[in-house]
């Protein structure tokens, strides 16, 4: 083997190493951010729990003020003041509802980033290992161009 065959064969096994290194350390990466995202699609969801929870407080809060308000003024729970009450607490239902759901997309949204990255992640793994075959094909190539060359005598014109 001539120097110039050991250093593409070299050159060939090092360019494949690099590919499947490239590839995996992206797959590692990947995979990492893809947990971090899941995680923060949960505390999404937490996040909207907490809110919905503090809004139906509130509203429980504020019926209960409308109540000793009509109570103190002397007027019954019923008519009016009833059909104020019934809507502010769908109007509030809907709007607990709104709050829970919104948390849900963002939460869905942040799971679909993380499954594509876990994608991405892969996709660049099998990249790697696929470039790592073309790097040790073109490798094997080039030596068997150059075998041939070196074995020639020096009149022969180059292929």
């Amino acid at each position: 083997m001539t120097g110039v065959e050991i250093a593409l064969a070299a050159s060939a096994v090092l360019g494949a190493a690099t590919s499947v290194a490239q590839g995996v350390a992206a797959n590692k990466t990947a995979k990492y951010q893809a947990e971090a995202m899941r995680q923060n699609a949960e505390i999404t969801r937490q996040r909207a729990a907490v809110e919905e929870n503090k809004y139906r407080r509130q509203t429980e809060k504020l019926l209960g003020r409308q109540r000793a308000l009509v109570a103190n003024s002397g007027l019954s729970l019923e008519g009016s003041p009833l059909l104020a009450q019934e809507d502010t607490a769908a109007n509030a239902e809907l709007e607990a509802l709104t709050i829970r759901h919104s948390g849900d997309l963002d939460a869905a949204a942040q799971l679909n980033d993380a499954m594509l990255t876990r994608l991405k992640g892969r996709n660049a793994m099998i990249g790697g290992v696929a470039s790592a075959g073309q790097s040790l094909l073109g490798g094997y190539v080039d030596y068997e161009r150059e075998r041939t060359r070196s074995k020639k005598s020096p009149e022969d014109p180059l292929p």
